[in-house]
């Protein structure tokens, strides 16, 4: 008598639940969650209210907006806990939002196909709070907006479950839910320009991938007629998670109009011509230019005085902070003397104009910040160190006889 033939793959057990999770998988991205529209919705009244305030308060109601719920590093040091969460629905501009709405609309389906409403707006929250934390480890003032650390998150919560279902899955199934979501996660973690904040990329996707490995799944039966439902205690921890992020955004609606908290800029001293001038000590140094704006590594701010150069320091939210000669930075008519003399008095800075404050160092040269308008009354105060003592510039006020 002759053994009977061990079963081939394809009738194997293993072998049809490698099958069926690949079934689910290919169907789960036709499939329409519960969940996964209202993010998106979320995030789309979001930029919608964006457009609504820089169209109704030109040309600073959009800028107000991120500064109110954007992420600014000092302001959620002082205990702006808000910003944790309503930094995700803001975004740069419309390019930005479209970007991250369809990679969401991507990622979700099979996301929720597999963890269920509840859990999937869990991983999207729980990734953007890890996505703002990572971003505390910046080293200096540090200010960004998007949801991409969050979107990373859902891509991280389904690398999660692939890790989870690992002794289930095939070599098929092992490629399509681990090796090539963690290689999409890593070039989107790494990728992008200066414009881009890795560190947020990645708390975000750390955070999905440790959600996606301790949530349970509950797999979405292929069937359009079956339902499911959430424990108790899952639905109510999605329930608080919506109170947190509604408390969040009434913060932030309250706080529009209110400067934001930044922490006094630390200086140095320089010497120019024995003059002692106190220079930023940690923002980054370049010159200015009308084309190219503030670029380069300057070792020196005095050098530049000396050649005839703008020394500059790109300021930590956004802006620029310029040191250079009246004549390079004025046209000194009256007005401009006339503020840097207040400045020289009263040792303020002085607003000559929107966007613009100015102080008078010494006899030829100034210092410029150039901001949006409603962050001047936070460089005011985040800046002050830089001025020169009171009344130890030379501000000379044209006459009416010399006029100019």
């Amino acid at each position: 008598m002759t053994d009977a033939p061990a079963p081939g793959p394809a009738s194997s057990p293993r072998s049809a639940q490698q099958q069926a999770l690949l079934l689910w998988l290919r169907q789960s991205f036709g499939q329409r969650g519960r969940m996964l529209p209202w993010i998106l919705g979320l995030l789309v009244l979001a930029g919608a209210v964006q457009t609504g305030a820089a169209l109704w308060d030109a040309p600073s109601g959009n800028i107000k907006v991120l500064l109110a719920g954007g992420h600014v590093r000092d302001a959620v040091a002082t205990g702006q806990w808000w910003r944790l969460f309503t930094w995700t629905l803001l975004h740069a501009d419309m390019g930005h939002l479209l970007a991250n709405l369809l990679m969401l609309a991507v990622v979700g389906r099979p996301v929720e196909a597999a963890f269920g409403a509840a859990r999937l707006w869990i991983v999207f929250w729980g990734s953007a709070l890890g996505a703002a934390l990572a971003v505390l480890g910046h080293p200096g003032p540090w200010w960004t907006v998007g949801a991409s650390g969050a979107v990373l998150g859902v891509l991280g919560a389904w690398v999660g479950l692939g890790l989870k279902l690992w002794p289930r899955l095939g070599s098929r199934m092992r490629v399509r839910m681990i090796a090539l979501p963690a290689g999409a996660l890593a070039l989107l973690v790494w990728m992008g320009g200066a414009s881009t904040d890795r560190l947020a990329h990645a708390g975000g996707a750390l955070g999905g991938l440790l959600l996606g490995t301790a949530l349970r799944p509950q797999f979405l039966p292929l069937s359009s007629a079956a339902t499911r439902q959430s424990a108790a205690w899952l639905r109510w921890t999605a329930y608080a998670v919506a109170g947190v992020v509604l408390a969040a955004v009434a913060l932030a609606a309250a706080h529009i109009d209110r400067p934001v908290p930044l922490h006094k800029v630390q200086t140095e001293k320089v010497f120019f011509d024995d003059m002692p001038l106190r220079v930023p000590a940690h923002l980054r140094r370049g010159t200015w230019s009308a084309a190219q704006g503030c670029a380069g590594a300057l070792a020196d701010p005095a050098w530049a005085l000396r050649t005839r150069r703008v020394a500059c320091f790109p300021l930590p939210v956004e802006g620029v902070l310029l040191l250079g000669r009246r004549d390079q930075l004025f046209t000194l008519d009256r007005e401009d003397l006339v503020a840097m003399d207040e400045a020289n008095r009263t040792g303020r800075w002085v607003r000559r104009q929107s966007g613009v404050l100015v102080a008078a160092v010494g006899r030829d040269w100034a210092w410029v910040v150039q901001a949006p308008e409603p962050l001047l009354p936070s460089y005011r105060n985040a800046l002050s160190a830089v001025l020169p003592e009171p009344g130890s510039a030379v501000v000379t006020l044209p006459t009416a006889a010399t006029g100019s």
